[in-house]
């Protein structure tokens, strides 16, 4: 259904009337949804720099089981459990640009050149902002795919590298990554989706604003669907989406099995 009504001009009254291409035409010359696609792919490479790394290292650190390690998870995990617009309503007075309290911090210790508009402003800083918030709220999420993954690696196997010598770098780079492709792949595309489906986040943080300066797809899908009433052309959002997210999804899936034959 929403794809047929992508090809329509339907505002949620009344009968959808086909436009053929019409809407595909505008959405190649609206500068906010390239705006949109944009902040939504610099929050999928926020994502990535700050989930993959710092998820895998906790996943590393925390793998022995002992009860200290287990308070630790516990803290890491509970951020997972608290719905997206509570962590996006506190996030709001950690990142205000005015009186919140990271820039009121730098201020306080002199260093107020650091001081930034984390929210709501036309640069990065926002989708950035935005990615920080699910990055913390989703860690323990992806520290939990971790540790599933490194307790199928054979004890022995690690061993066994041990004596013969390797350093805790070599067996992370060349045993125990490589024997998490599969997980390595799931996790990338959590995360990819995770991306193209920010909302409450930017909701909250920004309400899209500045005129549409840090909406991400979901957003300006929403408010174009919902506050303007053009139902066809959000739908067309949609389908763009869709379309990108499964066109990633597939390159890294094919990308995994070709290393994996090899």
């Amino acid at each position: 259904m929403c794809f047929y009504y992508s090809f329509t001009g339907y505002r949620g009254i009344g009968s959808a009337v086909w436009n053929n291409f019409a809407n595909y035409a505008r959405l190649i010359k609206d500068q906010y949804f390239w705006t949109s696609v944009r902040n939504s792919l610099i929050c999928a490479v926020s994502l990535f720099i700050f989930v993959i790394p710092l998820s895998f290292l906790y996943a590393l650190w925390l793998r022995r089981q002992t009860t200290r390690n287990a308070v630790y998870k516990v803290i890491i995990f509970a951020s997972y459990v608290i719905p997206g617009v509570l962590c996006a309503l506190l996030w709001s007075f950690i990142l205000k640009p005015s009186n919140g309290l990271m820039n009121s911090v730098f201020r306080a210790i002199g260093l107020g050149a650091l001081a930034q508009p984390w929210i709501g402003a036309t640069g990065i800083w926002s989708p950035v902002s935005f990615s920080l918030v699910c990055a913390w709220s989703s860690m323990g999420f992806y520290m939990s795919l971790w540790q599933a993954g490194l307790k199928s690696i054979p004890a022995d196997v690690l061993e066994a590298s041990t004596l013969d010598g390797c350093t805790g770098f070599q067996q992370i780079s060349r045993i125990i990554l490589p024997m998490l492709r599969d997980n390595v792949v799931s996790i990338f595309i959590f995360v990819l989706t995770a991306a193209l489906k920010i909302y409450e986040v930017v909701y909250i943080l920004t309400g899209g604003g500045p005129a549409h300066a840090s909406e991400t797809i979901v957003s300006y899908m929403y408010t174009t669907t919902f506050d303007s009433m053009l139902y066809g052309y959000g739908m067309t959002i949609a389908v763009a989406e869709f379309l990108f997210a499964m066109l990633v999804s597939l390159l890294s899936i094919s990308l995994s099995r070709r290393k994996g034959d090899d």
